[in-house]
């Protein structure tokens, strides 16, 4: 991914958004953040005093690109530039009447935007965030984990995520050993206590994580100083 910064005197590139962020630290920018330039890439707005894209040409006040990275104005590019800019104008309304006619909004190739929180058992949203980031801050998770949750309909940190707009259809996750019993035992395999869920069996041995007991299970091993099965084993 290339982020190209715009000002009077050119374009500069960065090979991510980190070297963009430190760049702008060094110029004296100390309030800078991430999801700042990030919210300014996704909207085509400035920030810092300097225009951010992903692409090579710089949207124009008007909202048509205008500017390339190679420093060629796209309304020049053709002698007949009022015939080329008539034909774009066709393109683009056809273009726009394609995507009126399409179903749904297909999240897959997005990579910024609010974001919906969703129970993975009931499929409600329980929260929504203004950007990826956001949503990892929340979550305590990279962002990255909340756009690849986004874009392939995943879990992460235990909810389900998607870009708000994506009317792709969800459904529950099926989920290890939900709704099945747990005990403890000893060595020898005598029931010492029994839990209602994975969940709980893990927190009573201090664990926050579901899968300690689930691994335990599977690979027939010790979990907290005890073995595990499902009841119905």
């Amino acid at each position: 991914m290339v982020l190209y910064r715009w000002d009077d005197d050119g374009v500069e590139t960065y090979p991510s958004y980190r070297k963009a962020l430190n760049w702008l630290h060094g110029q004296g920018h100390e309030q800078a953040e991430m999801e700042g330039l990030r919210q300014a890439v996704f909207d085509g707005s400035q920030y810092c005093g300097y225009r951010w894209s992903l692409r090579k040409t710089m949207p124009s006040c008007d909202g048509r690109d205008g500017t390339t990275a190679n420093g060629n104005n796209s309304g020049t590019r053709s002698g007949n530039g009022t015939a080329t800019r008539g034909r774009a104008s066709s393109t683009a309304g056809r273009r726009t009447s394609q995507h009126a006619t399409q179903a749904s909004f297909d999240g897959r190739e997005r990579r910024e935007g609010p974001v919906e929180q969703i129970d993975p058992l009931t499929l409600e949203v329980v929260a929504s965030y203004d950007s990826a980031v956001s949503a990892a801050e929340a979550a305590r998770v990279l962002p990255k984990m909340i756009r690849v949750a986004c874009r392939r309909q995943m879990q992460s940190a235990g909810y389900l995520w998607r870009w708000k707009g994506d009317k792709r259809h969800l459904a529950t996750p099926a989920r290890i050993g939900h709704g099945r019993v747990v005990c403890r035992t000893d060595r020898d395999g005598n029931v010492l206590e029994v839990y209602p869920s994975l969940m709980a069996a893990a927190e009573s041995i201090g664990s926050q994580w579901r899968m300690t007991i689930a691994h335990a299970i599977e690979n027939n091993r010790s979990a907290g100083g005890y073995w595990w099965r499902y009841l119905e084993e």
